[in-house]
């Protein structure tokens, strides 16, 4: 099943009523914060789940109130930007029916919609989630990229406040949109008893790497954003040892990876895993976890990837990597030019696979750091369990 759009509001028993407005809940990591979100804070809030689409894969608190607000989803994004002021008005009259007074809304075309509402001069309280490097997405070619852009500066200055899971995203959407709103930084939580519950699981047959070769993983949606490509590249640079590389995922560019593999002749050390819904089995017996992309929000796999003990190797892209791996960095440097050993992990330049490569060879070539990384990165993920996270976000949504 799938989640996105999501409305959080006050109960007739006393309780603040929220909408949570997603696209759906399925995959993603905005998907995940928003079914944690439903689970730790139902005694809080009445909270009503608005989704654009019926997809949902996160297990959902028990009596969970469901609102499917687009009856006829489409894929296409130009048509689904068209529906806006359609579904905007649904929205509205949806929130006023059920007497809700705060809408909280994850994703861009939630976020979009559930800003139209200040224009249909709704009085209640719109706080908007943006959880991904605002202009990766919107400063692109095409027709879709070039309305979204106008959207973000026309309808996010009328949101009444902005979470942002990274601080460079707050800094990206003033300088380069125009947004100056209040904003509140709340990084992504880890549910450190789920993983725990997830590790405890016996291994699938395909988790269990060839014997003898140092492992590196990695997990996401198969995009070009995720850039699994940079990494099946990096795995033809590297030299002197023998390794095995896993991919979990799905998605659209499957074929040109397998392809990418083929061209390349390494598929004898890259492995395309199928997604799963428990990724930790793979993890858990890794010896490195690498994040190739191009541009993140939050990362939650690197948060995942520390909470197993992992050493990780990410691109310096934004958001997200720099300020969980080193936070001594500030966010406002450059791109890093080549693998740097940070507090608690090694970054390197996004999109350069001879520079990916070898931080693969220095993390396997010197057991001192890997073990360094291993011994602290347990503890640093305890930094943002779901209770540290759940409290901002109550202290957030709480009434004024």
């Amino acid at each position: 099943m799938r989640l996105k759009g999501l409305i959080l509001a006050p109960s007739f028993m006393g309780k603040k009523k929220i909408a949570l407005f997603i696209v759906s809940l399925y995959g993603g990591g905005a998907e995940r914060v928003a079914s944690i979100l439903l689970k730790h804070l139902q005694h809080q809030y009445d909270i009503h789940l608005v989704m654009l689409d019926n997809c949902i894969e996160y297990e959902l608190p028990p009596g969970q109130k469901i609102h499917f607000l687009d009856k006829r989803p489409i894929k296409n994004h130009f048509l689904n930007i068209c529906k806006i002021p359609l579904l905007a008005w649904r929205y509205y009259r949806f929130l006023k029916q059920h007497q809700i007074t705060t809408s909280f809304s994850f994703l861009s075309r939630p976020n979009f919609i559930a800003c139209c509402l200040k224009l249909l001069r709704w009085k209640g309280e719109v706080i908007i989630n943006e959880r991904q490097f605002t202009s990766y997405y919107y400063n692109k070619k095409g027709l879709a990229a070039r309305v979204g852009y106008y959207l973000v500066k026309w309808l996010y200055p009328r949101a009444d406040r902005i979470v942002c899971n990274a601080a460079l995203i707050t800094e990206d959407l003033r300088q380069s949109f125009g947004v100056n709103v209040p904003y509140t930084v709340i990084n992504n939580p880890i549910d450190l008893d789920e993983v725990a519950r997830k590790l405890a699981l016996p291994a699938e047959p395909g988790a269990v790497p060839p014997s003898g070769k140092f492992t590196f993983v990695t997990v996401g949606r198969f995009s070009s954003e995720k850039n699994q490509q940079l990494l099946i590249e990096a795995a033809s640079l590297v030299k002197g040892f023998d390794f095995t590389v896993q991919i979990i995922g799905k998605g659209a560019q499957q074929a040109q990876l397998e392809a990418l593999i083929a061209r390349l002749g390494v598929a004898d050390k890259v492995v395309l895993v199928p997604h799963t819904p428990n990724p930790f089995q793979y993890l858990k017996l890794a010896h490195c976890f690498v994040l190739p992309s191009n541009s993140e929000g939050f990362p939650n796999v690197i948060l995942e990837a520390l909470a197993c003990g992992l050493p990780v190797i990410s691109t310096d892209c934004k958001t997200g990597p720099r300020e969980l791996l080193a936070p001594g960095m500030s966010i406002q440097d450059p791109e890093v030019a080549a693998p740097v050993i940070c507090e608690f992990g090694i970054l390197t330049p996004v999109n350069n696979a001879v520079a990916m490569a070898h931080a693969m060879e220095m993390m396997y070539q010197h057991p001192t750091i890997r073990n360094e990384y291993k011994a602290k990165s347990t503890a640093y993920s305890k930094n943002f369990t779901v209770t540290e996270i759940i409290d901002r976000f109550a202290t957030l949504l709480k009434p004024v």
